[in-house]
Order: C-alpha cells, then structure tokens, then sequence
C-alpha cells in the first residue's frame, strides 16, 4: 500500500453534494419533500392509500415508473405525521435493522432493490417500531407479500403542470399553451412534472413569450427534429464528431472541441481526407454547429440541447457506443485537456455511463483514474453514481469490495471516503459500513480523512454516527487480525475524541444524547490504543463537565475509572502471548491528578479526583494510606471552617 496518495479536493466535495441534492431520484431532502407536497395532485384513491397505511403501517403502491406513486408516498406519510422525516430505504444487508431504531419515521423502499424476505422483514420492522412503511413496485406479481396492492390510478398530467405552474408562479403564457395539452394528452405525471421544469429553466432566461414556448417544445421533445435534420444535412463523420465534442465540452475554447473531436474521430477508425484542412474552419464553427454567436467559447445557451446530442448519437448510432464510452473515460486524462475541462468530461462519463446502466465501466474507468493519482476524477464518477437508481446498487457493492481491500491504491480509499460524504446524506448506515472497513485496513491519511468525512455527517446523521463508531470501539464480531482489530480500535477512539472535542456540541445534549455510560467502549480505546496528547484535552473537558453537572457526576466518574482499570488482552491464537497492555490506571491517575492541580483549592475538584483516583490505585495498602490521607485532610478542613 502506498504511503500518501490524492486527497478530494473539498470544493470539489460541495460541488458533487450540490448536484446529488439537487436530483430527486437521488437524494430526498426536506427541501424536496416540501416541494412534492406542495406540487401534488392527488391520485384517484389517494384516500385507500391513506387509509391502508395507517391501519396496517406499510403499503404496496404499484404503477408504472411516473404515475407518481413515490409522490402519492411521500404526501400520505406526511400527513400521518406531519413533518417527519422520510427517507429512500436500502435493504442492503448492512442496513437491515435501521427502521427498528429511533422513533416513527417514514421510509420508502422501491421492489428493484430488495429481495420478497427482505420486504417481508422491512414490513416487520416498521410495524414493530411504530415505523411507517411505503413499498414501491411496478408489479405486485412476484413479490407474496401479505399486503394488498394498490395500483395508483394517475392524475391528469395537464393538472399536476398547472399545479407545479401555479406554485412556480408562471406567467400565464406557460398556462394557456395550447402545445402543453397537446403534449401531455396521456402522458405520467413524470412527464407534467419536467415540462414544467423546462419551462421554469427557460423562463429564468427570459425572452419573448413564443420564442420562450418554441424552446420549451423543442427541449421537451429531446430536440428530435432538429438534431435528426443536421446528422441528415452534414454527413461526414468528422463533421458529427465535432458536434458531439462540442456539446460535450461545452463550454469550451475552441482548440480544445477541436482536439476532442480529433480524438474521437480516432476512437472511431474515421479517415480524414486532407487532414487538417477538411475539418469546419474555426470562422465559421459557431454558425456550422448551431452554437451560441460572439462568445470566448464554444456554448450551447438553448435548454437541454448539449445534452441531447450524445442522447440522439447514442440512440441512433447504437454500433458507436462502446467508442463513446471509451473516448469519454480516455479524454480527461488526455494531457492536452485542461483540468476543469476534464471534470466536465468526467461527469458526462459518468451520467451517460450510468443512465444506460453500465455501472462496470464506472467502477473500472473511476479505479483507473484514481490508480493514475486522478482523484477528482474517480470521485466524479463514483459520487455520481452511487446513489444512481439505475447503478447505484452495483456502485455501492463496489465500494464495499474496495473498501475491504487491504492493498487497494491509497488514492482509491481516500476517493472512496469522500465518496461515502455523499452516500451518509442518503444511506448513512451503508456509507458508514465503507468508512469502518476502510479505517481497518488503512494508514494515518486514511484515517484522518475519514474523520473528515465522520463529522461531517454527523451533522445530520448524528445517531447513527455515534452508534457506529462505540461499535469500533468495541471488540469485533468479525474475524479481524489482532492487528486490524488493534487499528479499528483506535481509529474509533481517535474520532470519538474528535467528535466531542469542544466547541463541537456536547455529546449529553439534544435529541440524540448519550448516556457518559454509553461512551465506555470509546474510552478504553483511547486509554489503551492513542497516546496521552490524542485524548488529553477531552479528557479535561469530560472532567469540566462532572465539576459543572452534578446530574451527570457520577455517571462520567464511574465511566473514566472503569475504562482505565488495569486489562490483559487474551492471549493470540497464533502467537500465544498477551499483548503488552498499557497502565491505564497510571495514565489516568496522573492526568486527573494534573486536572485537580489547575485549582488545588477547590474542593470539587478534589473530590472528583479522589472518587477516580482511590479505586485505582495499586497495590491496596497504598490505597489505604490515600484513604486515610484524604479522611485526614478532610476532618481538618472541617475544623477550620468551623
């Protein structure tokens, strides 16, 4: 394993979050939630829904792919609840028993991703906890559950448009389009829905209201008509290779469509009589491409046109996708390709790759990248995908299969923690499953990046946090080298410690405080895997907090003294020697003993020093001079104030 390797850059981390928030078919935030409800044109037996998911805690709803039954979820469990938190639900194996915790909550869980027993225990859960349970699916044939489907009946699609109009606040020229009820006669709420966001996107443009509409109508059609008469008008390969370029570069300078172009011609055995020369002549490359007049680059200005180039390539030369993707996953790493251009090749790699459901080559272009030091670019693809609805599955066991492998490239496990920020917002427990293997099997960097990405999702995820990592505190059900075991420990410790370092917020306030006694497994890992200075200054704080929460006292006492108690590991079944423990009773001792010395006068301190101090100390006649000492000390105290 290499010693050091590339770390994500952070804005890089925001960029990627920003646009994972910002896909609902990814991330369902309260933002999205708010928007749905506020948009929703209730199905024809909405009420049944309703009612079956209040009696019975879980419901079937079955349809097409956008009749609009995650929708129809999401509205009926916000109205049992109103406000709760809702949340796309994995049945990864890791993430099994998550329903069964906290309070009631709202989950949906879509057929594709889970096996008949593992809906059936989903359902359990949910009921058991108090939990409400929405299972979407496009069929109720193949899944004998003991739930009655129910097949959302659709509403009209022209009526969710007006609602989602209404609510954007759009002109009436968008509500009176004689095109929209032409367009959406028999369509899904799915297609009502991006409708009105093409309309929204061009109405922030601005422009006259039938320019605005004609846009809207070639946009919402994937620009068919147009891109089909210029791939029939300019039939020569170079030629549609340049626009492909062109579009998926833009924007971009000139030279570098131009070189893109050149590249893909090559990836596609095109022969080029004369050379440069045959080529558009750059005076007239805009106007030949159909792209924006007067700019510094080359761009594409009209709403959904760039990307609905590779989408009419792809869809009407079929023999040209595997040189596609090839060129795609080869060009940012071309040296000639300036590196913000190369993010942008990365993402539309990545969304091509993913919509047409080959998560292979993601995983095998995104290991290549980050093997040849290009992080940024590896993490792209993966956080892109991973929470994809076509690939995510296949990404994430990816990333399992990574994350537990020992000698993988130090820049692909730095990639794959970052790439687990983004996994937490949606599936902590997945995200935090990765991150646990990859401190077992990692080095320092490894480590402190991880942490990086632990506080951050702790944020949001503060419960599942906290309960992960008391669980690498512990001892390991897994089969783990004493070693490996060793390292978990204190990765768990070093975090731990991190997380509850001031002026982060305390661990024993909010809705998801933990008892100091909870906090044990961490402790004792600090005490014997991290030296002093790693725990130190929490240490004094945990003891600040006893001075200053008598409520809490004794419970931090007793949780420190038991921590520190003299240990022996058991001994190794290869080695068959105990490994050399550390005095932790010494250690705290003296560290505590250094806390009462900041004031030696208050006698608070005094006797929380005592209360650590005497059940520690070795051997038991040395106990009971301390004792004595103290009884002493405390009788003459007495005297004197009195």
């Amino acid at each position: 394993m290499n010693a050091f390797g590339n770390t994500v850059d952070g804005d890089l981390v925001q960029i990627q979050n920003r646009f994972v928030r910002g896909r609902p078919a990814m991330y369902l935030g309260p933002t999205e939630i708010r928007e749905r409800i506020a948009c929703y044109v209730p199905p024809r037996n909405h009420e049944q829904a309703l009612k079956t998911l209040f009696t019975d805690h879980a419901v079937l709803l079955c349809g097409p792919s956008g009749c609009g039954r995650e929708t129809t979820a999401i509205a009926a469990l916000n109205q049992l609840h109103h406000g709760t938190t809702i949340r796309r639900f994995s049945t990864d194996e890791e993430e099994s028993e998550e329903i069964t915790a906290g309070g009631p909550r709202g989950y949906i869980i879509r057929d594709a991703d889970a096996s008949p027993s593992q809906l059936l225990h989903c359902v359990d859960n949910a009921r058991e906890a108090g939990a409400y349970l929405a299972i979407i699916a496009d069929t109720a044939d193949h899944l004998h559950l003991d739930l009655r489907p129910i097949e959302i009946e659709p509403p009209n699609a022209l009526d969710v448009y007006h609602r989602r109009l209404a609510h954007r606040r759009l002109g009436p020229h968008w509500s009176h389009w004689d095109d929209a009820r032409d367009l959406l006669n028999g369509a899904l709420p799915k297609d009502a829905r991006r409708l009105a966001e093409i309309a929204e996107k061009i109405e922030q443009r601005g422009g006259t209201p039938e320019a605005m509409r004609a846009e809207a109508l070639q946009a919402y059609r994937g620009w068919n008509d147009e891109l089909s008469s210029w791939f029939k008008k300019n039939k020569q390969p170079h030629d549609q290779a340049l626009l492909v370029a062109a579009a998926t570069l833009a924007p971009a300078p000139e030279n570098n469509v131009y070189h893109a172009a050149q590249t893909l011609a090559q990836q596609l055995d095109i022969t080029v009589n004369g050379a440069g020369l045959a080529w558009v002549p750059l005076a007239g490359v805009r106007t030949f491409l159909k792209a924006d007049p007067g700019k510094d680059s080359i761009a594409f200005s009209r709403h959904g046109y760039a990307d609905s180039v590779l989408q009419h390539v792809w869809a009407d030369y079929p023999l040209s996708r595997p040189a596609l993707l090839t060129w795609l996953a080869d060009l940012p790493t071309d040296p000639d390709v300036p590196e913000p251009l190369a993010k942008t090749i990365a993402a539309r790699f990545a969304d091509l790759a993913a919509e047409h459901g080959d998560a292979k080559q993601i995983t095998r272009t995104a290991l290549r990248w980050a093997e040849a030091d290009k992080s940024g670019l590896a993490y792209i693809a993966l956080a892109r995908t991973c929470l994809h609805p076509v690939v995510g599955g296949r990404i994430r066991t990816q990333l399992y299969e990574w994350s537990r492998t020992a000698r993988a490239h130090q820049s692909l496990k730095l990639t794959i923690a970052r790439v687990c920020q983004t996994l937490g917002d949606v599936h902590p427990s997945i995200a935090l499953t990765r991150l646990k293997h990859l401190i077992t099997y990692g080095n320092v960097q490894i480590l402190n990046e991880v942490a990086t990405v632990i506080l951050a999702l702790a944020e949001e995820h503060r419960r599942e946090v906290l309960k992960a990592i008391l669980t690498w505190c512990s001892d390991s059900p897994e089969r783990l080298s004493p070693t490996a075991s060793q390292r978990r420990k204190r990765a768990g410790a070093v975090i731990f410690l991190r997380l509850a370092q001031p002026p982060r917020p305390s661990l024993f306030n909010g809705s998801h405080a933990l008892s100091p006694r909870n906090c044990l497994p961490a402790w004792q890992a600090a005490f014997r895997h991290t030296p002093e200075t790693t725990f130190q200054s929490v240490l004094h704080h945990w003891l600040d907090t006893a001075l200053l929460n008598p409520q809490l006292r004794d419970q931090l006492v007793e949780t420190l003294r038991d921590a520190a108690r003299p240990w022996v590991e058991a001994p190794q079944p290869l080695t068959h020697h105990p490994i050399v423990a550390p005095d932790t009773a010494r250690i705290l001792i003296d560290n505590v003993r250094r806390w009462a010395a900041l004031h030696p006068s208050d006698r608070n301190r005094r006797a929380i020093r005592d209360d650590i101090v005497i059940p520690l100390l070795r051997p038991w006649l040395l106990r009971i001079v301390f004792v004595l000492w103290v009884w002493l000390r405390t009788t003459a105290e007495t005297i004197r104030s009195g």
